[in-house]
């Protein structure tokens, strides 16, 4: 018998029929019962991880998915010891095997759980198509931080924007100290950009100046509305007056006219104005606002048109009035923050230069303002903001 040789499933299972002779009865149960329960762990933890990842294109949290595998074995084995009031044949509920059976079976579940979700949501991605991320953590950081809010407190004091219609003083009341809930991750421009947008959105206020002290901190808050009506469109040290006259003579919008008045059986001069207006008895007249006075408490006799050379003004008006950019005037102070300035250092454009000695069109950039010059410029909103945070520094930065 010494010749003979055994084949490879013969000799397994000999060695096998040979462990169990030496293996009790009841702990060969016990390790089967134990590789059945991490066995049910694993596929249920699969099974929740292949529903939840088809319904939310997640993965499943792994304390989840631990927690589902360990409850089958949690069922299992109550159904076993209402049923056969035992956990292992042959072994009693009060021994001691029972109780490391039971660790064991809690703790190879639990890492049979694990495997199982990992599992489950790989092949969960196969089939439903689902690309999972490379870097779930970096992801899920980038995504809080976005979520993440940042408070902007409004100044206490709003001001009133120069050049702008005012805005009601109870809602810059209601306004003043506010706090705004912003994503963290905005630059100053767009913080900038967001509270404008939402001023003009929630409240209709579109004339917003902010000054920024940091990223999230606003250190000035200046508002006010889109200057309306004829205001809007008159020329600078000019204002606008209706008076009435069935005799125009004529002229139409943007002629130039003398105006007369008539006071006791007397005619007089009252001023040269522009026609803004005109309709059957009534004349909308554009003076300039020292001659104003002239006409109050008078009755204006007629209208006199003026020879005068055709120009675009008119034209130049309407498409003023239509954009969002202005004219205005500014008087160079003595010692002030715009005396000794370059014309082409300035952030809006400067059209006519006003001196005692004459009149400077379209001046030179190295043009240098002078105390007194009435400065005459163009420019957009950002335009006048910049010209405005500029004469606030150098005033800042004035000696006392």
């Amino acid at each position: 018998m010494t010749g003979l040789s055994l084949s490879p499933g013969v000799a397994v299972a000999t060695a096998i029929s040979q462990l169990s002779s030496v293996v009790p009865p009841g702990t060969r149960s016990a390790t089967v019962s134990l590789v059945g329960l991490v066995v049910l762990s694993t596929l249920t933890a699969a099974f929740a991880a292949v529903c939840y990842r088809r319904e939310t294109t997640r993965p499943i949290p792994t304390g989840a998915a631990v927690l589902t595998g360990l409850v089958s074995i949690s069922l299992w084995i109550g159904g076993r010891i209402v049923s056969e009031h035992t956990v292992v044949a042959d072994l009693s509920l009060v021994l001691d095997a029972t109780g490391y059976f039971l660790i064991g079976s809690f703790g190879a579940g639990a890492v049979g759980a694990f495997g199982g979700r990992r599992l489950g949501d790989a092949i969960a991605c196969v089939f439903a198509d689902i690309q999972p991320a490379e870097h779930p953590r970096e992801i899920a950081d980038v995504r809080r931080s976005a979520r993440q809010a940042r408070r902007v407190q409004l100044p206490e004091t709003i001001l009133d924007r120069s050049g702008s219609d005012p805005v009601d003083r109870e809602l810059k009341r209601e306004l003043a100290g506010s706090t705004w809930s912003l994503p963290r991750t905005l630059s100053p421009e767009a913080v900038t950009a967001r509270v404008k947008s939402r001023f003009e959105r929630d409240y209709g206020i579109d004339r917003v100046e902010i000054e920024m002290d940091g990223p999230h901190i606003l250190r000035r808050l200046a508002i006010g509305y889109e200057p309306s009506g004829l205001s809007a469109s008159l020329p600078p040290r000019t204002v606008g007056v209706a008076v009435e006259s069935q005799r125009t003579s004529g002229a139409n919008v943007g002629d130039p006219v003398d105006v007369w008045t008539a006071e006791d059986d007397r005619v007089a001069f009252a001023g040269r104005a522009t026609v803004e207006r005109a309709s059957t008895n009534t004349t909308t007249l554009v003076l300039p606002a020292a001659r104003s006075t002239a006409l109050v408490g008078t009755s204006p006799d007629g209208l006199t048109t003026i020879p005068a050379a055709p120009d675009d003004g008119a034209d130049f008006r309407s498409v003023l009035r239509a954009s969002d950019h202005a004219i205005s005037v500014l008087t160079v102070e003595a010692n002030g923050p715009l005396e000794g300035e370059f014309v082409g250092w300035l952030a809006v454009t400067v059209l006519v230069i006003v001196r005692d000695e004459g009149v400077i069109s379209l001046p030179a950039e190295t043009e240098t303002l002078r105390s007194g010059d009435d400065v005459y410029v163009f420019g957009g909103p950002s335009a006048f903001e910049a010209l405005a945070r500029f004469e606030r520094a150098r005033r800042s930065d004035a000696p006392a």
